[in-house]
């Protein structure tokens, strides 16, 4: 409950009347990427998450109902009165809630992370109009817990950026997952139930021994290795590497713009990655990534759920990825990728990359 109240006061308050507008995006999460499509003029958005606006809050109490998500959403919708009410964060049930309060109006939900079977744990009843999902595989994820069309389109931000690049550099790539989150705290609220009595410590330990032994690898074969940020705060990030390693001496590439990774990512020869969006969307672009994933306690349950290509993909291990972190593995894999050509890495990853994620340019 406290923590609750503090969530609350944090945000931004507003009070702000509206006019009625052709689409809605609920929660700003790139809302700006969803606008250059859908024009400024006929959309608005309303982010329970960063603000609240006291118009809103008002109309709640004078119609004698409580101030919660939904209820929020629904007064929203029935002020701007939109055609199409879309968001990008397709994990939050309480959109799945809306349609049945505005059955003529459509509802759509735009996939933007990997996604595992206990997303919407215990939920029913759930309805949408179209869901676009990041590949083929996550269709039967959606429809299992969703009534809706499900189209694979790929990632919204990976779709918004070329893939061209003058040169590439001749390195090796790791994608930081790096949060500001104490090590302590239970990560059962971002990734489920399943996840109960696991710390993001625990999360995070196979991370942890991947960087240090890739950095140990590339130390000894003179092979260039760069960190690419996660995190605006660029100096506590780079900090935790430098901790982790015991070394000041790392290529970090600060993230001090939305398209930055994106930037430095397709230049790079060989991407190393754990669990990753990011990691998936270079894949589907045509890029060598190399995929390991983690160990967390040895809890067979939840660790199959975070396994490269679950569900679509069975095995543990692959040409490129892996559930065993060793200095072996990751010099085996590495060797594998650096020696394929690039006409017969696009062959053997063709039938994964469409399972997976899509890359649809524009």
């Amino acid at each position: 409950m406290i923590n609750y109240f503090i969530g609350i006061i944090k945000r931004k308050f507003i009070f702000k009347t509206y006019l009625k507008k052709k689409y809605l995006i609920l929660e700003n999460l790139n809302s700006e990427l969803l606008i250059k499509f859908l024009g400024v003029k006929d959309t608005e958005v309303v982010s329970l998450r960063s603000e609240i606006n006291i118009f809103l809050v008002f109309k709640l109490l004078f119609s004698l109902k409580r101030f919660n998500q939904i209820n929020y959403y629904l007064e929203s919708i029935k002020q701007i009165d939109p055609k199409k009410i879309i968001t990008n964060i397709d994990t939050n049930p309480n959109f799945y809630k809306l349609k049945r309060y505005f059955p003529n109006k459509t509802f759509i939900s735009i996939q933007n992370g990997v996604r595992i079977d206990n997303t919407f744990k215990n939920e029913k009843n759930l309805k949408c109009d179209l869901i676009f999902c990041h590949g083929f595989k996550d269709i039967d994820f959606y429809k299992k817990i969703i009534s809706s069309s499900v189209i694979p389109l790929g990632s919204l931000k990976n779709n918004d950026i070329n893939n061209y690049y003058k040169k590439e550099t001749n390195c090796i790539s790791y994608i930081s997952q790096f949060r500001e989150v104490d090590e302590k705290n239970s990560i059962s609220h971002f990734l489920g139930k399943d996840f109960k009595g696991v710390t993001w410590g625990d999360y995070i330990k196979s991370e942890k021994k991947l960087i240090s032994t890739l950095y140990k690898i590339c130390q000894k074969k003179n092979i260039k290795l760069y960190i690419v940020g996660a995190s605006f705060n660029s100096l506590k990030e780079k900090n935790w590497y430098v901790k982790l390693l015991n070394s000041s001496d790392i290529n970090f590439i600060s993230r001090n713009r939305l398209t930055s990774s994106y930037d430095f990512l397709k230049k790079s020869k060989i991407t190393v990655c754990m669990h990753s969006t990011l990691g998936y969307e270079f894949l589907a672009r045509g890029k060598k990534v190399i995929f390991f994933s983690r160990n967390i306690n040895n809890l067979n349950k939840i660790n199959k759920k975070i396994q490269f290509g679950y569900p679509f993909i069975k095995k543990t291990r692959g040409f490129f990825y892996t559930n065993q972190i060793s200095e072996d593995q990751i010099i085996k894999l590495i060797s594998n990728v650096e020696k394929i050509s690039k006409i017969n890495w696009s062959t053997k990853i063709r039938n994964i990359k469409k399972k997976i994620m899509i890359f649809n340019y524009k």
